[in-house]
């Protein structure tokens, strides 16, 4: 993890796969806070790149909404309109999970949250910028 004017980042390196196109790619994830994400999508010595970005607009205490982008500089293997698909249904099905969780607001007080460990360091990351920010959900 590293600091970037507004946030931080980090790479995620992914498994090689020869059974997926995008075995070895790697993904950098830079989020700008408080509430945005970008994650960009290529593979090492290629020149084809793929970003999505996340800007996520609290509009109440209990409600958020969030608008995704997503450019290339590719054709790939699936069209747009399978990529919005396959995103939609995605978030669809995460939605189930997001909104069972307890408690709903995310803990700050990184006490509440001593189990985190390893791959869960830009959450700690994360609550400790928001935290710094006067980020309070009282």
């Amino acid at each position: 993890m590293q600091p970037i004017p507004g946030g931080f980042q980090y790479d995620i390196p992914q498994p090689v796969n020869r059974l997926r196109p995008d075995a070895g790619a790697r993904q950098t994830y830079k989020l700008i806070l408080p509430f945005m994400l970008a994650i960009q999508r290529w593979q090492p010595g290629g020149t084809e790149r793929q970003t999505n970005i996340f800007l996520c607009c609290p509009v109440s205490r209990n409600e958020t909404r969030f608008f995704r982008f997503m450019g290339r500089n590719f054709v790939g293997h699936l069209s747009d309109e399978e990529l919005g698909r396959r995103h939609r249904l995605t978030f669809e099905q995460d939605r189930a999970i997001v909104e069972s969780q307890r408690p709903e607001e995310l803990p700050l007080d990184l006490s509440e949250e001593l189990h985190l460990r390893g791959p869960d360091t830009p959450a700690i990351e994360y609550r400790r910028q928001l935290r710094a920010l006067g980020v309070d959900w009282n």
